[in-house]
């Protein structure tokens, strides 16, 4: 079985800690957001696949109390044996190892929730989104960030058996892309009012351009354009995927 993307060595030297497009840089200027729209000091917030806990750490930098739940046993390294699976590392920190598509907590506790680059693996988006609003109190706030089309038309699938395993559900973010105003109907779906939403596709653009210098054995070459006879070609336009990165905050519905 291949990798998921964010499982290669090319992306995780290109991502650092954080292993998504904007690192903690996006993650500041949301939280800055949500603090603007109310998040209290001291607020319970919970990181909904928190990778390495990069952003909890920030959370927690910021006095806010945080949360991190990830299926990958990475963030509890710190732990031990008898604290998993989940442990307080001290600090306004908690990391859990656990599916956020399951989340084992009771409702109505979190200030707010931070989902960055994980919404788009979920398998059932509508299900992921229900449980982190179950877990949320009323009035509470929810920053998602992740990828987008940047075009409403259907985006280019691999034929069956190409080299693009990434595209598979689960693979990658790009995987579970939706336009803007697909991701803002699902956001209100789940019962929240998006109160923001912003193209920070520069995000994405820096990152790519990170893959693609640090895949120096050509892993990732089916991200980039194809020439008529399948050759690596920038000026491809019709083959080029129209991808983005977006930000929105929104707050739960009282």
């Amino acid at each position: 079985m291949s990798r998921p993307l964010y499982g290669t060595e090319a992306f995780r030297e290109a991502a650092g800690d954080t292993l998504r497009p904007g690192g903690l840089e996006l993650t500041r200027y949301g939280v800055g957001l949500m603090a603007e729209a109310g998040l209290p000091q001291g607020g319970l917030v919970l990181d909904a696949g928190c990778g390495t806990g990069a952003s909890a750490r920030y959370l927690a930098r910021r006095g806010l109390v945080a949360v991190g739940i990830d299926w990958h046993p990475g963030p509890l390294a710190g732990c031990s044996a008898d604290d998993t699976p989940g442990c307080t590392l001290g600090g306004g920190i908690q990391l859990v190892q656990g599916d956020f598509m399951q989340l084992p907590f009771v409702p109505d506790v979190f200030d707010a929730a931070l989902c960055e680059c994980t919404l788009s693996l979920a398998p059932d988006l509508a299900m992921a989104l229900a449980g982190i609003g179950r877990v949320l109190k009323q009035g509470a706030l929810l920053l998602v960030q992740d990828l987008v089309l940047r075009t409403d038309r259907p985006q280019p699938v691999p034929a069956a058996g190409a080299a693009s395993p990434f595209l598979a559900s689960g693979g990658s973010c790009l995987a579970g892309a939706l336009s803007f105003a697909d991701w803002e109907l699902a956001i209100a779906k789940a019962g929240f009012d998006v109160l923001h939403r912003e193209d920070v596709s520069h995000a994405l653009a820096v990152f790519m351009a990170k893959l693609v210098w640090y895949d120096l054995a050509g892993d990732l070459a089916w991200l980039l354009p194809k020439g008529p006879g399948g050759e690596s070609c920038a000026c491809a336009a019709e083959a080029r995927k129209r991808y983005g990165y977006g930000l929105f905050l929104a707050r739960k519905r009282s």
